[in-house]
């Protein structure tokens, strides 16, 4: 059901940018998932710099991380993000919704791994450690809006 909802919103709207977080590493993650060598090779997110779109997936995912160090709390499970391809740069995935959006609809999509902890909390660390994620997310998250605000309407 979930899968089929996004896919009606997505094919509803002009939709140019998304992220997509999850837990499990504190990592800005894009395409492609599912390999360690293949780059993406097409060049939908023109930004004028005649960069490739995996040159600018892994500038915008570096920047990005970048500010999520920046407003990072105290708490070590949320900060020292990287940018990379796959989990560590070594573990693949299929079925990654960042790589289907981009490749089938040219969304620039990132996956953001908003913790590197377990993936359950007790409730009381529950309540104390979304607010901090949530804080160190949304300056990034601004600036990834901000920045997919000039991208051409999808094709």
């Amino acid at each position: 059901p979930e899968s089929t909802a996004m896919e009606r919103l997505i094919a509803g709207r002009n939709v140019v940018a998304l992220i997509d977080y999850h837990a499990g590493s504190t990592q800005v993650l894009y395409p492609y998932a599912y390999s360690t060598r293949d780059r993406v090779n097409r060049n939908l997110l023109t930004d004028g710099t005649g960069r490739s779109d995996y040159e600018i997936f892994h500038a915008v995912s570096e920047k990005i991380a970048a500010i999520l160090n920046r407003y990072g709390g105290d708490d070590k499970s949320i900060s020292g993000y990287t940018a990379a391809q796959n989990y560590n740069g070594t573990s693949v995935g299929s079925g990654v919704a960042r790589d289907c959006y981009y490749q089938t609809e040219g969304i620039a999509a990132l996956n953001i791994e908003v913790h590197d902890r377990r993936y359950t909390y007790g409730e009381a660390e529950f309540i104390k450690v979304v607010p901090e994620i949530c804080r160190t997310s949304v300056p990034g998250a601004i600036w990834f809006l901000f920045w997919a605000a000039d991208l051409p309407g999808r094709r």
